[in-house]
């Protein structure tokens, strides 16, 4: 087996690759601690200017990857405008939320992780957006209205209540909705719904069938395995849904955001 000298790797790499490495490592090293919030926040703008307290490794997708999620926040961008009603389904700590605030949109904002809708709630504030245009749903959303286990992650953005095979710190039973029963609630019309719910989406859509049935979104943004495909594409094409476009496939991953259309 070849031996690699770590120290004629890094004299290899040219001074942006070595930053981004630097970057990654230190990170990745702030990230893994979630024992304060000192240690694993910064704040800093986004590529659209809005001032953002975020993870560190949030901070390296949108600085040194120049954008993350950038054709899901161009698509976003276009379609969405004053008045548009968007429900984020797992809206982490509110980079989708300010952005729709600042189209002038509606967010329903759906986050079970405390750490996150504390973020979220600073950035909204942050940015000086309307807080009457948010609803703020501080729980997980599943197939149907229950108590279900809530996995915290030792990865931030990683919670779920999916049984996946992501690292886990601790688990705890929590009430969870569907968004039918979140419809319900709010009586706000989705004209989007998009779901980052960490291999959850399937329980999230078998949740959704008043909405589905009425075709009442006119899109679906789901993040998932690119091996769902298929299964979510079938599910969707029930209710009269199409798969547009496979937006951005996610870094050192297999999964992907995919657009539905009605």
């Amino acid at each position: 087996m070849k031996r690699i000298d770590p120290y004629s790797l890094v004299r290899s790499l040219t001074p942006r690759s070595l930053l981004k490495f630097g970057i990654y490592i230190f990170s990745g090293l702030i990230s893994k601690s979630l024992k304060s919030r000192r240690n694993t926040t910064l704040t800093f703008r986004c590529s659209h200017g809005y001032r953002v307290i975020d993870y560190a490794t949030h901070w390296y997708l949108h600085h040194i990857e120049q954008h993350y999620e950038a054709k899901t926040f161009r698509f976003l961008e276009n379609v969405a405008g004053e008045g548009t009603v968007i429900y984020d389904v797992g809206a982490g700590t509110g980079i989708y939320t300010i952005h729709t605030l600042g189209w002038r949109g509606l967010s329903v904002a759906i986050e079970p992780f405390p750490l996150n809708t504390h973020l979220l709630l600073e950035n909204v504030a942050l940015n000086k957006l309307d807080f009457e245009k948010l609803t703020l749903v501080p729980l997980p959303l599943c197939n149907r209205s229950k108590t279900t286990k809530f996995h915290v992650a030792a990865r931030q953005g990683q919670h779920t209540i999916a049984d996946s095979g992501s690292e886990k710190l601790y688990s705890l039973n929590i009430p969870c909705l569907t968004i039918d029963h979140v419809y319900e609630l709010t009586n706000l019309k989705p004209d989007i719904v998009k779901i980052d719910v960490e291999d959850a989406e399937i329980q999230v859509l078998e949740g959704a069938q008043n909405l589905l049935t009425e075709k009442i979104p006119s899109y679906l943004i789901v993040e998932t395995d690119l091996n769902n495909i298929d299964t979510i594409s079938n599910m969707l094409k029930k209710y009269g849904y199409t798969l547009k476009e496979i937006l951005d496939r996610l870094p050192d991953s297999m999964k992907a955001n995919l657009l539905f259309q009605k």
